[in-house]
């Protein structure tokens, strides 16, 4: 419940809020080539020296972190530490006891999460507090930290967040990933997408805008880009599917064409073909429907042409 259900809830979290996302082996930091712009630890409680400093490394060149519950309050053999591995980097020490393994599981049914204004990662006035029924590790926050979200009657520190080295990092003392899973709030969604636009910076490589959900998964093969778009609209919050597909109509897709200029987009699910020009590196085009998937194959003109006059 306290691991598989915070990794499954943390995943949830991600696609509702339209943020990219693959698994990473902390081992890996300091030599994959593919790293992630922001990186995402789901109450990661039992975490060792070694990949604390690696994780700590890592932000301080320049990646970012999203952390959530316990993370860094146990080693990798599951005892507990009397401070946080990730201290200096989460900008929060322990406050108070050290809480115990199962102490985010308890409910509060009056709990609320209220955002306070930040300019930065454009929480305003008129964001409306939203409901947590839970509670959050007790944390002191360092001074060079702002708190930009209070829960519970003392408003206990519920949003962390800052800079370390030349990384961002925003430490959430909750377990919103776990309680995610169970019970799905939109606007828990639309708070993660927020830091992590401000966590990276930058424009997400696919943005899928519809009225459905619809999950987006792009590749590079040699001069072509690939998209896998999954239709997602009626899958159960639970463990189960919809026995019918929800089609999905109207989906406006932007894409990061990188240099690609003029492009040839086919469809390898449907009898179509179009094409269209990249503008300032994003390529937008209109889709009427998907059922179950969409694959677009997306090749430079210009690639193609080239390659035609060589040979």
């Amino acid at each position: 419940e306290l691991t598989e259900a915070t990794y499954r809830g943390a995943c949830h979290l991600l696609f509702d809020a339209g943020v990219p996302y693959r698994p990473v082996d902390l081992a890996d930091l300091g030599s994959d080539p593919l790293l992630p712009g922001v990186l995402v630890l789901p109450n990661l409680a039992g975490i060792s020296d070694d990949d604390c400093a690696s994780i700590a490394e890592y932000v301080r060149a320049g990646g970012a972190l999203i952390a959530t519950g316990m993370t860094s309050l146990f080693d990798e053999d599951g005892e507990p530490r009397k401070e946080f591995g990730l201290a200096g980097v989460l900008g929060v020490r322990v406050a108070g006891p050290r809480p115990e393994r199962d102490a985010l599981a308890t409910y509060d049914a009056a709990g609320a999460l209220e955002l306070r204004p930040d300019a930065e990662i454009a929480f305003a006035e008129s964001d409306v507090v939203s409901r947590y029924e839970g509670t959050a590790v007790r944390v002191s926050v360092d001074a060079d930290r702002r708190v930009v979200a209070v829960t519970g009657s003392d408003s206990s520190p519920a949003i962390v967040a800052g800079e370390y080295g030349r990384g961002r990092v925003v430490y959430m003392p909750l377990d919103l990933d776990r309680r995610y899973l169970r019970e799905p709030q939109p606007a828990h969604a639309a708070i993660l997408e927020r830091l992590v636009r401000w966590c990276t910076d930058a424009e997400f490589p696919v943005v899928v805008e519809c009225s459905g959900t619809v999950g987006a998964y792009l590749y590079e093969k040699d001069q072509d880009l690939v998209l896998h778009l999954l239709n997602y609209s009626g899958v159960d919050t639970m463990n189960s599917l919809s026995s019918t597909p929800s089609a999905v109509s109207n989906l406006e897709i932007t894409v990061a064409a990188g240099s690609r200029g003029a492009c040839r987009v086919r469809s390898l699910t449907r009898d179509a073909e179009w094409t269209m020009r990249a503008t300032d590196g994003r390529l937008r085009l209109t889709l009427d429907e998907i059922v179950e998937q969409e694959v677009l194959v997306i090749s430079p003109i210009v690639a193609e042409s080239a390659a035609g006059a060589a040979s």
